[in-house]
């Protein structure tokens, strides 16, 4: 099936995923496989849906953003070059060509890579490679094509595409210095990488096989659970941060408050793309005063760029199980989700950039947060300092 993308809204460019068969390279981390483990793709409903876009832009928001040339990611799900998708991913790649669909391709190689690299134009390939010892791939990633066969196909697509390079899942178990990835990759043209920790919920950990859980790691998976990072993991990754920021070179989806340029190759790919937070900081950053952002500023940026159709908005809300009131989730305005990441969301912007942060203000009778005549809270931007705290005085 192709959806929205599943918590990518003002975090990836990305509008829409596709979802097919059972991964065949087998990586025992994969939460989609986890997920739904004997899954299986309906080419029929796939090709209804292409066939009928144009029809049903206006009601529909996954045929509205394909009938209107966003970018679809092939896969957050599945390979399509793994050896259960290729054949099908081929008939349903070909359609999207002669429709011009733009395309996100996510993969660790496989079969048909070349002709796909000849056939699509200039567009974004990102690569998994989250370990530098093969041995250890080959344990987690039994199926999937070596790191040798990642590297060399690295150098073949960057004659012509654009390439990200994910260390992800990053763990110090799998990779004890993923630096020697970034080095080895940066030698050859590359420019942007993702780095991000293995992420199995306590539910989804209840598919895994004993087994798996030996081979993933129980003290890892146990970790997961508690959902915070290790002080392993935030060594390693401060140190490949420095190194990234000194060499010039791109952390994708790092969203520090800081503006970067990490947008910059899915300008080049995709001239229609869905706004980011970090368009936003990018945006904020060009008037570098310590000043009030208001909730008003943060809609009017976005507004204009979100397409004006009315949907089911419970497919946009990050992290929606965490919120306990959901009277909001019904058919309405794409636009009317932007106030739960304002301050709705468990994690909103505050909690995780070193630029913004909410107002506190002793009003005499008590200390609150500063608001706006509509009961928002206001933030404080300052991109002078360095400061990771949720609120400040004002």
């Amino acid at each position: 099936m192709i959806d929205i993308l599943t918590n990518g809204f003002l975090s990836s460019p990305i509008a829409t995923n596709i979802n097919l068969n059972y991964c065949s390279h087998g990586c025992s981390y994969c939460f989609a496989n986890i997920n739904y483990p004997k899954r299986k793709a309906n080419l029929t409903e796939i090709l209804r849906l292409l066939k009928g876009i144009e029809r049903n832009k206006g009601k529909d928001l996954v045929s509205y953003y394909l009938a209107n040339k966003y970018p679809l990611m092939v896969s957050n799900n599945i390979d399509p070059f793994s050896k259960s998708n290729y054949s099908l991913f081929n008939q349903i790649g070909t359609f999207l060509l002669e429709l011009g669909v733009p395309m996100f391709i996510a993969t660790r190689g496989g079969e048909g890579w070349q002709e796909w690299s000849e056939k699509l134009p200039k567009s974004i390939w990102y690569i998994s490679v989250p370990y530098h010892d093969d041995a250890i791939r080959q344990r987690l990633e039994p199926n999937a094509p070596s790191l040798e066969y990642r590297f060399n196909m690295v150098k073949e697509l960057i004659k012509k595409h654009k390439i990200i390079i994910g260390i992800n899942p990053m763990n110090e178990n799998y990779v004890k210095d993923p630096l020697l990835i970034i080095k080895q990759y940066e030698a050859i043209g590359v420019k942007n990488f993702v780095i991000n920790p293995i992420h199995l919920s306590p539910k989804q950990q209840t598919n895994l096989t004993e087994t798996q859980k030996d081979v993933i790691g129980r003290d890892i998976l146990a970790n997961c659970k508690n959902n915070k990072f290790t002080k392993e993991y935030l060594e390693i990754f401060i140190r490949c941060y420095k190194y990234i920021k000194l060499k010039g070179l791109i952390l994708n989806f790092n969203e520090t408050g800081e503006a970067n340029n990490s947008m910059d190759i899915y300008n080049e790919c995709y001239p229609t793309r869905l706004p980011t937070h970090q368009d936003f900081f990018n945006y904020l950053a060009k008037d570098s005063t310590p000043r009030q952002v208001t909730f008003k500023e943060y809609y009017d940026f976005f507004a204009p760029k979100l397409p004006d159709i009315v949907s089911n908005t419970s497919q946009f809300i990050f992290n929606k199980a965490n919120i306990k009131d959901k009277s909001s989730y019904i058919a309405t305005k794409i636009t009317n989700v932007l106030h739960y990441y304002w301050e709705v969301l468990p994690e909103p912007i505050p909690s995780y950039t070193s630029t913004l942060s909410w107002i506190k203000k002793d009003f005499g009778t008590k200390v609150d947060f500063l608001r706006d005549k509509e009961n928002n809270k206001i933030m404080w931007y300052d991109n002078t300092k360095e400061n990771w705290n949720d609120y400040i005085f004002k």
